[in-house]
């Protein structure tokens, strides 16, 4: 008798059938194995490793070169003679090759986790190994040619370091069950103790690596220094032509405290504005003097220079894509600039009171002004009319000759020195690259009296770091982006003492005090806090202690009694939630509030100018909304105000005060609703 067998039905496994087929063209269910990977394929695993990690290394280096993009396509200018925005090519094959060669890693991420061998197909091969042959030729060659560029990393870290840990952090632990599979199905066990020790050290070393982040912006918000003045570098030149005038207008309606630009001379000694040693790329000298369109910019006389259109290139290329979203009016302005001499940029920089810093390029052998180029712009710096202290000398050349003929003139200094050769040589500021100067240089520099300028700065997580490490000002393509960034894009402080305070209290001197209150621990005082935009009033916190009324002199959660020097003492305000408290403070009645010297006073529209001899005192029941005028018809009579030994005679111009009536002056009293928070704080 045959016996027949039933016949065995495979489920269909699309998803298994995906994965192997575009990873190793195994489409067939034959053609899968559990087997071990071979080691020749363990090799190409770890290849494609490789080059997944150094592509990821090459597309941050040119996302965070951002800020430089400008200046790339200006070093291929001077090396081939044509304009292109070479960033954008590189920047596609980039984000090409890493989305292939992530893609791969992720599919063989996928068969490590179903346990599938790993077979990588011949033509992914080749693809691997193509992109890695061009990563590693992009390296060398940014290395040789633009290898300054690679500071952008270790100081672009100092912004995204954290952020980046953090994403570590989640990818590893995210990698925890793969690990753990791994292990489980080994055989060996030495290839499970190598495995657990290897995941486990890269896990311990990201929870260690905090202690080894570094960043200017790990700070104090008190330790902040005011914000960085910005120099437009040759104008506004993302909003109009570089080095014309419409540039440097366009610069100042972004509000940057000076202005930066490149001068050569021309032929017949008359300074100018030219980043180029040629005219090709930014001026027409192509269709005026064809056959001199390579010829050095200063070989041209100032007829000549100021013949020639300076803005049609720029519409022409547009290199900050900008272009299209000018209006037809500015289109016009732009297409109609010409060739701008330094004369005029030093009259607009009198006309608005600004800093002036320019590179001055010597003209070449045989060049008449090649002996009197210092001279020629020192007597057109005289001839403009700008105040000396206004402009910032680059030039080394002769610089004790010139501190003879213009002694205001600010003594600039675009190499770092120590701070004790810049003071011997008279130089009190320096103009470096960002990368020229760390967080630690600054520091140092700042201590000795000298201020730091540093260019190109264009992207706002640049500006926020430098800002950070205490710069005094940058140089800027870009005014129009680092406008609208008011504050450092992120700071992170330590943790505070209190829960209720952002941070601990240093010494405070308080007004009417010839005292310096030391806060205690645990319930610091607060009249104004560092880290509030505006200034408040008698801040107080504790989040169990209920206050009480508070006499005149002696006020709680302090280890200091204070003794005002004013005929009245500092007294608190009336019933209010204070910021930073978890209560309501009711002072003793009555407690009137002074007002202290010129300030703008809570509840008040204008600023008051006291002119007795005792602090002015208002109270009152009741709230009023009138204008007093000593000169009304019923004037101000001398009045004595309580808590006070002084008659006082108000002789203060009309003001508007929100809580007073025609007769004495009146501001605001405990029994008064709850006041609104909304003043002259704002």
């Amino acid at each position: 008798m045959v016996k027949h067998q039933p016949l065995q039905v495979y489920e269909r496994q699309l998803c298994l059938s995906c994965l192997t087929g575009i990873y190793g063209c195994r489409w067939k269910r034959y053609q899968r194995s559990h087997d071990d990977t071979t080691k020749w394929e363990f090799l190409w695993s770890l290849i494609l490793f490789f080059t997944f990690s150094l592509l990821l290394v090459w597309f941050y280096f040119w996302w965070e070169a951002h800020n430089d993009y400008n200046e790339f396509n200006w070093f291929l200018y001077n090396r081939s003679g044509e304009w292109i925005d070479g960033t954008v090519p590189i920047l596609a094959t980039t984000a090409a090759g890493f989305t292939y060669i992530a893609f791969l890693m992720i599919l063989a991420l996928c068969h490590i986790a179903v346990g599938q061998q790993l077979n990588l197909h011949w033509l992914h091969k080749i693809g691997v190994s193509t992109a890695l042959l061009t990563t590693a030729i992009g390296f060398i060659s940014v290395n040789q040619t633009w290898g300054e560029e690679w500071a952008v990393i270790p100081i672009s870290l100092q912004a995204t370091g954290p952020f980046l840990h953090l994403g570590a952090l989640v990818a590893v632990t995210a990698l925890a069950w793969l690990v753990a599979g791994q292990v489980a199905r080994a055989e060996k066990t030495r290839f499970q103790v190598v495995v657990l020790l290897l995941y486990l050290s890269v896990l311990l070393g990201l929870y260690m690596a905090p202690l080894s982040i570094t960043s200017p912006c790990i700070m104090d918000h008190a330790n902040l220094t005011p914000r960085p003045d910005v120099i437009g570098h040759q104008g506004a030149p993302m909003l109009a032509p570089e080095n014309t005038i419409l540039s440097f207008q366009r610069a100042l309606q972004m509000n940057v405290s000076g202005l930066e630009a490149d001068v050569a001379i021309s032929l017949d000694g008359v300074p100018f504005l030219m980043r180029d040693r040629t005219l090709r790329r930014t001026t027409d000298v192509g269709k005026v003097f064809p056959a001199r369109q390579l010829d050095d910019a200063s070989s041209f006389n100032w007829t000549d220079l100021h013949s020639l259109n300076a803005g049609q290139w720029f519409l022409k290329d547009d290199p900050f894509w900008t272009v299209q979203s000018m209006a037809q009016r500015e289109v016009m302005l732009v297409g109609n600039q010409s060739v701008c001499s330094l004369e005029q940029l030093l009259r607009l920089a009198t006309l608005h009171n600004h800093t002036v810093v320019f590179s001055l390029r010597r003209p070449p052998h045989g060049h008449p002004c090649y002996h009197s180029w210092i001279n020629d712009t020192l007597e057109v710096i005289r001839q403009s009319g700008i105040p000396q202290h206004l402009v910032m000398w680059t030039p080394d050349w002769d610089r004790g000759q010139v501190r003879q003929v213009a002694p205001g003139l600010q003594q600039t200094s675009v190499e770092k020195l120590p701070p004790q050769v810049l003071h011997q040589q008279g130089i009190s500021r320096l103009l470096l690259r960002y990368s020229q100067a760390s967080p630690y240089d600054i520091r140092e520099f700042s201590r000795s009296n000298v201020s730091v300028t540093l260019y190109t700065v264009n992207e706002p997580w640049l500006f926020s770091v430098l800002w950070c490490s205490g710069v005094s000002s940058v140089s800027s393509e870009a005014p129009n982006i680092l406008r609208k960034v008011p504050y450092p894009i992120w700071l992170i402080v330590s943790l505070p003492q209190h829960p209720l305070a952002p941070t601990p209290l240093p010494l405070h001197h308080y007004p009417y005090s010839t005292h310096t209150i030391t806060p205690t621990a645990t319930t610091p005082l607060l009249l104004q806090h560092p880290h509030t935009i505006t200034p408040t009033p008698l801040l107080l916190h504790h989040p169990n202690i209920t206050p009480t009324p508070l006499p005149p002199h002696h006020y709680p959660y302090s280890t200091h009694t204070i003794t005002p020097t004013a005929p009245t003492p500092l007294p608190l305000q009336h019933p209010h939630h204070y910021p930073y408290s978890t209560h309501t403070i009711t002072p003793t009645a009555p407690t009137p509030l002074p007002l202290q010297h010129p300030h703008h006073y809570p509840y008040s529209t204008r600023t008051i100018n006291p002119t007795a001899p005792t602090p002015l005192l208002l109270q009152h029941p009741h709230h009023y909304h009138h204008t007093v005028t000593p000169a009304a018809p019923t004037p101000l009579p001398p009045h004595r105000y309580s808590c006070s030994p002084h008659t006082i005679t108000p002789t203060a111009p009309p003001h508007h005060y929100s809580y007073s009536t025609p007769t004495p002056l009146l501001l605001q009293h405990p029994h008064c609703p709850r006041p609104s928070w909304h003043s002259s704080l704002g």
